[in-house]
């Protein structure tokens, strides 16, 4: 039980944590601010109870099965989860990025002097 709740507060504190990075994958600014997030009441500050309330949706969110425990599978499938919408991001910033590029001209070639 202890090695449950411990994993489960590492899991929390990890996805916390690198939320309120600056940047988030690849240098990239983070999508979603999660400080807007937690910050329900919107005055610039994140009380304990908004914090706790978004701790406990998280364990809510991880707990698929609601039994009131996060298995270690239910751990690992949520980190899967959140990787694959990281990726999902990644790939659609980068699609909206070359949307946005400015089209290259081809070389123009120049006759060959004879």
């Amino acid at each position: 039980m202890k090695k449950l709740l411990m994993l489960s507060v590492a899991a929390l504190a990890l996805s916390v944590s690198a939320a309120f990075a600056e940047e988030g994958i690849e240098g990239r600014p983070h999508r979603g601010d999660m400080f807007e997030k937690i910050d329900s009441d919107k005055d610039g500050a994140i009380s304990k109870a908004e914090f706790t309330a978004f701790r406990d949706a998280r364990f809510v969110e991880m707990d698929k099965d609601g039994d009131g425990k996060v298995a270690k599978e239910e751990g690992e499938a949520h980190r899967a989860e959140w990787k694959a919408k990281m990726k999902e991001e990644h790939a659609k910033k980068k699609a909206e990025k070359a949307a946005d590029a400015p089209a290259e001209t081809p070389p123009v070639e120049t006759p060959a002097a004879e």
